[in-house]
């Protein structure tokens, strides 16, 4: 039995089934495990499992049809094939588990690849959902839980990139092909409802029954009523159960990555209640030698010596924290956003031969922080860790019982469209 698989069938006590089905691993279940392994590493702050890389392994090495360039359905557990016809969902996996991992463009670009095959159809907008042994499609109707799937790798890839291109393969293809697809499903609803005129009897063939063109009035008033209390009823369930909707909101929305050890700390203009303290305490913890502050532009009051600028104000709360003003250094120029500093701080690790940062943001920031970061970053084997601060005056736990908490969630769902 080879390791790094995980099995499909389980007896009641959670050993394995007995018989063939104790032996068999699908490889699509495989990627979307070390997915989702990666995805709770970056919710919880854990340690990265050792699991998720090897059941990537496992399907590279024993799921993947070499000769087709695709995932067959299920393998056994020694690596023999069980069948070995392959479907479409398990490609979009394998690509959302490869950007999980941070796999080359090259490996990436296969794993599209494979997944562009299944939407290569005469009709653009449906997909074939499986592709028998003899590499031949089989005929038959798109699978509605593909599009799951689909939707998923599509959202990663955007997400890694904004709009990711490797090799001439855009992820704006695939949104247009999902469009077409939702499009024709509804078009094909409208064609076989029946119309504002007439309705079709079964129990009668051929037969046609004009429809009311006016319903009585006392119709029209209790389905007005109905109306009004489902919604009246939504409402008041709202309000009953806002508390855990908002927190799931916010633990759905907020990211925060495990840190390691990093050639520098960076400190982002904003947050100077949060982010050097942060990167101080850090630096305490030998996660590294150098602390980089971003060199923000001066303000009127700063520029006439009436007040200190933004960036010797992180300074010196560095310095009073015990960080030596050696390990401290700036970082571009008169940077007036975001997008300006992770442009700065890539430069700034040309010149330094940098790989890896770590870039502390208050909880509900940090989801755009990395995406700006990690998208310059992304051609570059540089690795860019954001984990998530709670700032002062509110926790993710109570953040929608202040006004405070409530301005910096909505604030940032605005910045993170723009």
């Amino acid at each position: 039995m080879i390791r790094g698989a995980l099995g499909e069938f389980f007896a009641a006590d959670w050993s394995p089934a007995p018989g063939v089905e104790g032996r068999i691993r699908e490889p699509g279940h495989q990627y979307e495990w070390a997915f989702l392994l990666d995805r709770w590493v970056r919710l919880t702050a854990r340690k990265p499992p050792e699991a998720a890389p090897r059941l990537i392994a496992f399907d590279d090495s024993r799921g993947l049809n070499p000769r087709r360039g695709v995932a067959v359905n299920a393998v056994l557990a020694d690596g023999g094939i069980h069948d070995p016809v392959a479907r479409l969902w398990p490609h979009a996996e394998r690509i959302r588990a490869y950007l999980a991992q941070r796999r080359s463009k090259d490996e990436v670009a296969a794993a599209i690849k494979g997944l562009r095959r299944f939407l290569a159809t005469p009709t653009e907008g449906v997909w074939f959902d499986q592709l028998g042994a003899d590499n031949v499609f089989i005929l038959e109707p798109a699978r509605a839980t593909s599009l799951y799937h689909i939707i998923g790798a599509v959202a990663e890839l955007s997400a890694a990139s904004g709009g990711w291109t490797v090799r001439g393969i855009a992820t704006r293809r695939l949104r247009r092909l999902l469009a077409n697809a939702m499009s024709r499903v509804g078009g094909r609803l409208r064609n076989i409802a029946p119309t504002a005129h007439s309705v079709h009897s079964s129990r009668f063939p051929g037969r046609h029954f004009p429809a009311s063109r006016r319903l009585p009035w006392q119709y029209r008033f209790w389905r007005c009523a109905a109306v009004i209390f489902v919604l009246a009823s939504i409402a008041a369930c709202g309000w009953l159960v806002r508390e855990p909707v908002l927190l799931g909101s916010a633990s759905l929305w907020i990211v925060s990555d495990p840190v390691s050890r990093a050639n520098a700390i960076v400190v982002l203009g904003g947050g100077l209640v949060t982010r050097p303290f942060e990167a101080a305490e850090l630096w305490r913890r030998g996660l590294a030698d150098k602390i980089l502050v971003s060199q923000a532009p001066e303000e009127r009051a700063a520029s006439m010596d009436a007040m200190p600028s933004h960036t010797e104000l992180n300074r010196e709360i560095l310095v009073k924290l015990g960080v030596p003003p050696g390990a401290i250094e700036t970082f571009g120029a008169a940077s007036k956003n975001t997008r300006d500093e992770a442009v700065a701080l890539r430069e700034w690790a040309e010149r330094n031969a940098a790989s890896v940062f770590i870039i502390p943001s208050e909880i509900f920031s940090a989801r755009r922080v990395r995406w700006i970061f990690r998208h310059e970053f992304f051609s570059t084997d540089v690795s860019i860790e954001v984990p998530a601060v709670e700032p002062l005056g509110y926790t993710r736990s109570d953040w929608w019982k202040t006004e405070q908490g409530l301005l910096a969630f909505q604030n940032e769902l605005l910045k993170y469209i723009y």
